[in-house]
């Protein structure tokens, strides 16, 4: 019988970096073999009693359930290996050719034949993307020539229903399109076999399909949800935020810190966490003042947060049932309620100079916001008064 173990820094020795790699040693009998898994580790981040990546190591939990995939992998062959009746070796575990190499394994090869072209920040986002392509696929046991037009559609849906935007979502495909390009490199993939050719990535355009309508606005405005308060709070969370238009992020953390009343007006004032630029927003204004009466209803529900908390499954969920209780022509997400909102404001005429100040877009710095601020609220109050 062949004794399948993880093992970590199996030659005693470091890299430069400080690391040691994990590897599957298989022995039988005096013979050993070992699988390079190709996963770095520093040695305070290993558990030696239970052979496992320790619970302080950035994305522990996916590459535990890799390593005990690999070894179930090895038992699996040795159950083949014993039902042909003849002596083996460990040598004999590894007869499998490139070509069958599983879409895992060749992508965390590749990932480490750029380990020194590619900052560990996009080694961690190539590994979110391997993660989300194996939960969609529901197994492990699969080659990158099994992929094809429809999944790719499939997987640009499911990242959809994440609330991603469709600059995030062409990105996370752009990363499985590299792995698609090495694999025609390398020979595993004939170049008419790979299935990018006929896939579009989505516009930004694309987002308006997932942006509600005024009207569905106003049906989930006159929603009675008394009977569900999760339910209710995200109806009130989704509309609260097509009249400030935050992104997701900054709208689930706003704490108490970040409300203030100026001039008998209540405001919003907060650091973003994509451009790390601070934004204000004035709620007495936006939406007619709408979301003050939000905010007014969910004061003292939480001590440190303006809204009680929600996990991310829960949201999508009940943003679900609100698209099929007001029956919505089409999907929406919380991206599409800022959208809407930035829409809306556009559709009054807010000059499109103000509308990126307001939204805080990239190209706008910090000092520019803050100079603009009171021209902006003067703006504004005067396009709620038209409207």
């Amino acid at each position: 019988m062949a004794k399948i173990t993880k093992c970590y820094n199996y030659r005693n020795k470091l890299n430069a970096e400080g690391k040691a790699q994990i590897v599957i040693r298989i022995s039988v009998g005096k013979e050993k073999r070992y699988h390079n898994t190709n996963y770095w580790i520093e040695p305070h981040f290993w558990d030696e009693k239970k052979a496992e990546v320790k619970k302080t190591f950035p994305n522990f939990q996916t590459i535990n359930q890799r390593l005990n995939s690999i070894v179930k992998q090895y038992q699996d062959k040795e159950i083949e290996l014993i039902n042909t009746g003849k002596p083996y070796t460990a040598k004999d575990f590894f007869e499998e050719t490139k070509e069958k190499e599983n879409f895992t394994d060749w992508c965390e090869k590749v990932i480490t034949e750029r380990r020194n072209t590619v900052s560990d920040k996009h080694k961690s986002l190539y590994r979110k993307v391997i993660s989300e392509v194996v939960a969609l696929k529901k197994t492990e046991n699969f080659k990158i020539k099994d992929l094809n037009l429809d999944f790719l559609y499939q997987y640009q849906n499911f990242l959809l229903k994440k609330d991603l935007d469709p600059k995030t979502i062409n990105k996370r495909l752009q990363m499985l399109a590299m792995f698609e390009n090495e694999a025609i490199k390398s020979g595993l993939l004939k170049p008419s076999e790979n299935c990018f050719l006929d896939y579009k990535y989505m516009k930004e355009t694309d987002k308006e399909r997932y942006m509600p309508s005024k009207e569905e606005v106003e049906k989930l405005e006159s929603l009675d949800l008394k009977h569900n308060k999760e339910l209710d709070l995200v109806r009130d969370l989704f509309v609260f935020n097509c009249y400030v238009g935050m992104r997701n992020e900054d709208l689930f953390s706003l704490t108490y810190d970040n409300l203030s009343v100026e001039n008998g007006e209540t405001i919003l004032h907060f650091t973003e966490h994509k451009t790390q630029k601070q934004n204000r927003k004035n709620v007495s204004i936006l939406g007619y003042g709408k979301g003050v009466r939000i905010l007014e209803k969910y004061r003292g529900q939480d001590e440190t947060f303006l809204f009680p908390r929600l996990t991310d499954v829960k949201i999508r969920k009940y943003v679900e049932t609100l698209r099929t209780v007001i029956q919505a022509r089409l999907p929406f997400t919380f991206y599409g309620s800022r959208h809407f909102c930035l829409s809306d404001l556009a559709s009054k005429g807010l000059p499109i100079n103000d509308l990126q100040k307001f939204a805080n877009h990239s190209d706008i710095r910090t000092t520019q916001f803050y100079l603009h601020s009171q021209t902006m609220d003067k703006t504004l109050r005067e396009l709620f008064k038209q409207s």
